[in-house]
Order: C-alpha cells, then structure tokens, then sequence
C-alpha cells in the first residue's frame, strides 16, 4: 500500500487538513515532509512486523460514543483519542502516541515516569475492556522513524525502538 496508495492518500490528507502545504513557499517543505513521512511509516510497519502487531484503529476515540461518560478513579471525567490501537499474538492491547518532534523531552518523560498521557491511554483501555492487558505503550517519534518505551525491547541491529529504563 505504501508504494500504491501512499502520494493519493497524502494528497486527500492534506486537501482536508493541510492546504497551508499547498503554498509556493512551503514547496520544499512539502517534499520533505512527504519523504519523511513515507520513511516513517516503512519504520513504523517493520516495528510492527517484528512485534507481530495488528492494528485496530487510529484516532480511536473512549469512550467510543459522545453522550458516554467515562471516568478514572483519581481523575474524574476522561475522554481520549488513541493515535494508534493495536493488538499483539496474545490478543493484549498495545498503544503507539505519534509525535512529530525532534524533542528529548519524550524520552526524558518516559525515563522519568512523567508520561502521563501514556498512562492514561493504559488506564483507559484497561478500565474498558477489563478482561485484556495492556502490553504496552511508547512514544512513536515520526521524524527519527523510532519508538520510545519502557515496554519493548530494542530489535537486534536496529534503531527502531529504543528502550527506556524508568527510574525509580
């Protein structure tokens, strides 16, 4: 699909949402866009290959419908949409957030224990669907084509995923 549908579903992409792109000016910035993001996604799909993951959906919203009310013990009222819900062979849940920066402060977050948003993305699918685990959850760094968490590890001659031990 990348090589097929890859230029047609970008061009609708940014058609709905990105015509700023679309300026002369921002010609060059298009183009790199368009190559990283092409990169990004081959990264993203070997990562997926390798930890035998299935998608079930992006943007997916909790709770599933508007009038629902969704809430966690300590918080109250919650509502989130999931960049990217997947599953792995065992059937538990795994959740990618997809950042689009060249920042250390995910990692630094991560190590830390400071991913709050990580965690509540895990609290959330867990408290839905209560007989399922969550096996585990990162930060998916578009423009560095690498995933950032605590819960995988590294692949073996590889760049894709850097592990990230918490502190304590």
């Amino acid at each position: 699909l990348t090589n097929s549908e890859f230029e047609q579903r970008l061009e609708l992409a940014i058609d709905a949402t990105g015509l700023i792109l679309r300026l002369p000016e921002n010609a060059s910035s298009l183009n790199d866009f368009r190559g990283h993001l092409r990169e990004s996604m081959l990264s993203l799909i070997t990562i997926m290959e390798a930890f035998r993951l299935t998608p079930v959906g992006c943007e997916v919203p909790f709770p599933a419908k508007d009038k629902e009310a969704f809430e966690i013990d300590g918080i109250g009222q919650f509502g989130a949409r999931i960049d990217f819900l997947m599953t792995n062979n065992s059937g538990q849940y795994v959740i990618f957030d997809f950042k689009w920066s060249f920042s250390k402060s995910y990692a630094e977050k991560i190590e830390k224990d400071l991913s709050i948003q990580l965690e509540l993305y895990r609290q959330t699918v867990k408290a839905t669907y209560p007989d399922k685990e969550v096996a585990g959850v990162g930060y998916y760094i578009m423009p560095r084509k690498q995933l950032l968490t605590s819960d995988f590890d590294e692949l073996p001659g590889k760049k894709l995923v850097k592990h990230i031990d918490q502190v304590a």
